[in-house]
């Protein structure tokens, strides 16, 4: 098995003993809250034990400490410190539910991380799937975030998930910056909202919106389609001129045919 490497697990607000137990040993509604608790609050040293968790890699028996595998290495689950294996332990197991909302709490916690490649790696997670239960977080994580480039992926993932704001207004903002972000993602998530849409002023924002994307990509598609063009075009042409000219120092041809040749392989070439 393998799992997070822990250097050293520090208590802080949220991961506590009590919570640890309620994740570890609790009910399922007792284990959602405090996973959702862990999230809110931010806690960057709850990370390890949520992977831990989400991969199969955190043990527990009918009472004493929580352990973390750690790559074949049994770790407390709160200090971090080595312990001994226990004829008690089982894994814990998580059901489908848990494990959307530990991958929800892993995004959510990413997006405050340190490494500005990891913020990044959320955001992107975020945009190739929107969850729309983590729109606060990016909202709080855009008044803090000074990078330009993390800022600029976080207003579209913003958008993104204010698609399905319950406001009219939040969702016509959304179309209307999603039109700035022209792209593949855009396109559906445009579309998909189109399909459920009843509000008449969202409606006519995400149609322009999807316009606009269309527009893009098409654009887009043509200058592809140019440069494709223009390539296989240069290499007729010089195929084109090679054979003229050697055909007309073996006596094949002729200049005139040599001048029709070159002709036709710069008219495939416009």
């Amino acid at each position: 098995m393998t799992g997070s490497v822990i250097t050293a697990v520090v208590l802080a607000v949220g991961l506590d003993a009590g919570t640890l137990e309620k994740i570890a040993r609790g009910s399922q509604a007792e284990r959602q809250a405090a996973i959702s608790a862990l999230a809110a609050a931010g806690d960057a040293a709850a990370v390890p034990l949520l992977r831990a968790t989400l991969e199969g890699n955190l043990y527990a028996g009918s009472e004493g400490p929580v352990l973390i595998d750690d790559r074949g290495t049994l770790r407390d689950a709160l200090t971090g410190a080595s312990a001994a294996p226990r004829e008690d332990l089982e894994k814990v197991v998580i059901n489908n539910r848990l494990r959307r909302t530990l991958e929800r709490a892993l995004v959510v916690l990413s997006l405050s991380a340190p490494g500005r490649e990891e913020r990044l790696d959320a955001l992107r997670a975020l945009q190739r799937a929107p969850d729309p239960d983590v729109l606060p977080a990016v909202e709080s994580a855009l008044t803090k975030e000074k990078d330009k480039e993390v800022r600029e992926a976080l207003i579209t993932t913003e958008a993104m998930l204010a698609l399905s704001a319950p406001e009219a207004a939040r969702r016509i903002a959304a179309a209307q910056q999603l039109r700035r972000v022209p792209g593949a993602t855009g396109k559906r998530l445009l579309a998909q909202r189109l399909a459920v849409e009843g509000d008449p002023a969202v409606l006519a924002a995400l149609k322009e919106a999807s316009q606009s994307v269309e527009a893009s990509l098409k654009r887009a598609e043509m200058v592809g389609l140019l440069f494709s063009g223009l390539s296989l075009g240069s290499v007729l042409l010089l195929a084109a001129l090679g054979l003229a000219v050697t055909f007309g120092l073996m006596g094949v041809i002729n200049m005139a045919h040599g001048e029709l040749l070159m002709i036709g392989a710069y008219a495939t070439w416009l």
